[in-house]
């Protein structure tokens, strides 16, 4: 399906908006769901998690999460890594801003790398706040396991920093993403600009909603989609979850993505230039 000009204007608006005229609660930075975090850099290494206002304060504390998250589709800066449903299970550990986080993906789904892992990621990070700003930096290190050339997530091992900031603006917060991969591809970058919404719902549910714009550099879209693309305008990606905390460190979060790629050149160089696809994610922190 392609989406050109004022139709996709007019969905952006549309998604972007309608979550924002929802009646509730605010949620200022200190009261975050229970248990999660959910830092934005975390779309750096994992393709679809839920946006969530980071909370400073639990950065003082030791915590432990484990989290287990189902996919329709393995999406990745808008770019397909399956053709179908993948598990994602991930466990970090944190203390006084510094964590440390693994993350796998599990194929499902009857196409190359069925029942295996095709990728683990590794990702140190360090996050900080001041006055109303949030600043973390992570360099993360992938490896893919079982490498299967006819897979959509066939890939060499590479490392990469990310540098993500973000400012509270009244109910929205406003946040950047800069990463930048060390070999594979070396010097590619991929810049990320993007706004996100949360409030609280009865029932101890809420609603989180972030759409954002990319750019990648002509390394970047060498080494991920194909030669002769050249920089400029990458993805457009938005997100629509209700997270849900049933009790303290529990959380359970359905989410709904969309995403695609901005040019022909990019679109043209993938199976699903457009993607529609939901998670399922089940976490616990202590």
């Amino acid at each position: 399906m392609r989406l050109r000009g004022p139709s996709r204007l007019l969905i952006v608006a549309a998604l972007i908006v309608w979550p924002c005229l929802l009646k509730g609660e605010e949620l200022p930075p200190s009261a975050t769901p229970s248990g999660d975090r959910a830092r934005h850099e975390a779309k750096y290494n994992y393709p679809s998690r839920h946006y969530i206002r980071p909370n400073p304060d639990s950065w003082h504390r030791v915590r432990f999460q484990v989290q287990s998250t189902f996919s329709s589709r393995y999406v990745w800066n808008g770019i397909p890594c399956s053709r179908g449903p993948v598990w994602q299970p991930n466990a970090s550990l944190e203390y006084r801003g510094f964590g440390f986080s693994v993350n796998g993906n599990f194929v499902l789904n009857d196409e190359p790398n069925q029942g295996q892992f095709n990728e683990v990621d590794f990702t140190g990070y360090y996050g900080i706040s001041i006055k109303k700003w949030v600043l973390e930096v992570s360099v993360s290190g992938s490896v893919f396991p079982n490498a299967d050339p006819a897979s959509l997530n066939f890939s060499e091992a590479n490392m990469g920093a990310n540098l993500h900031l973000a400012y509270p603006a009244g109910p929205l917060d406003l946040f950047t993403d800069f990463s930048i991969w060390f070999f594979e591809p070396a010097a590619g970058v991929f810049w990320e600009l993007g706004i996100g919404y949360q409030r609280k719902l009865p029932l101890k549910f809420s609603i989180a909603t972030s759409a954002s714009f990319g750019l990648a550099n002509g390394r970047y879209n060498e080494s991920f989609l194909g030669p002769e693309i050249g920089t400029g305008p990458s993805v457009f990606s938005y997100s629509l979850s209700f997270p849900w905390n049933p009790w303290k460190g529990f959380y359970v979060t359905p989410q709904f993505n969309v995403s695609t790629l901005l040019t022909d050149a990019a679109r043209d160089s993938v199976p699903f230039p457009t993607n529609v696809w939901g998670d399922l994610t089940l976490g616990y922190s202590f």
